[in-house]
């Protein structure tokens, strides 16, 4: 008889039931909205101003200015043109002489303009007017030509430069630091002169 085989034991499965899915976030209200950290930009610097130009040295210059240096200078200035043309021949030294005294080296007032770019030096009835530091120009008094040209060496120091048919005369003005004082330096170097012409004379702001 055969034996009977017992039944295999029944084999259990735990069903692990299935994890609920998360339920979709709420929609918050606008008020519950978290804001957006700040985020800080620093502004961009703005250039700095521009300084204003500053006005041509030559503008302190410009004004009148009489003569001050009283007889003492104007006795020096006739003194150096004599002792220049000690050396000329007779002749020559009456000519020019003659010349000089219609055309006294002291002269009242200078006048200083300036406009445009252009320097005006006024002496009695001669204007001279240039482009200060500019090409020369040509300038005709009594009958003869003359190159002549405006130079601002410094802002104190203002130089004018007549080169004519028998020699050169320069002209330079020195300004105070103030400004109320014009010292006006006069040589004068010529063909038949052995030696320059060189006298100073003062000037005072009107």
């Amino acid at each position: 008889m055969t034996p009977a085989v017992p039944p295999e034991p029944a084999t259990t499965s735990a069903t692990v039931p299935p994890s609920a899915p998360e339920p979709p976030p709420q929609d918050l209200a606008p008020d519950e909205v978290p804001a957006p950290a700040p985020t800080t930009t620093a502004a961009p610097e703005s250039p700095p101003a521009p300084a204003p130009p500053a006005p041509p040295a030559i503008e302190r210059f410009v004004g009148v200015f009489a003569y001050s240096g009283g007889e003492a200078q104007r006795k020096a200035a006739h003194a150096a043109i004599d002792a220049a043309l000690a050396d000329l021949d007779l002749i020559s030294r009456s000519l020019a002489r003659r010349k000089l005294a219609e055309r006294d080296p002291v002269v009242p007032t200078i006048t200083i303009e300036y406009a445009g770019g252009k320097t005006t030096i006024i002496r009695r009835d001669t204007s001279i007017r240039t482009t200060l530091d500019g090409p020369a120009v040509t300038v005709t008094r009594d009958g003869r030509s003359a190159k002549v040209k405006h130079h601002l060496a410094s802002v104190s120091k203002l130089v004018e430069t007549i080169h004519g048919e028998r020699g050169t005369t320069t002209n330079t003005f020195i300004l105070s630091d103030d400004g109320a004082h014009l010292t006006a330096s006069t040589t004068i170097e010529g063909d038949r002169l052995k030696t320059p012409i060189r006298y100073r004379l003062s000037y005072r702001r009107r």
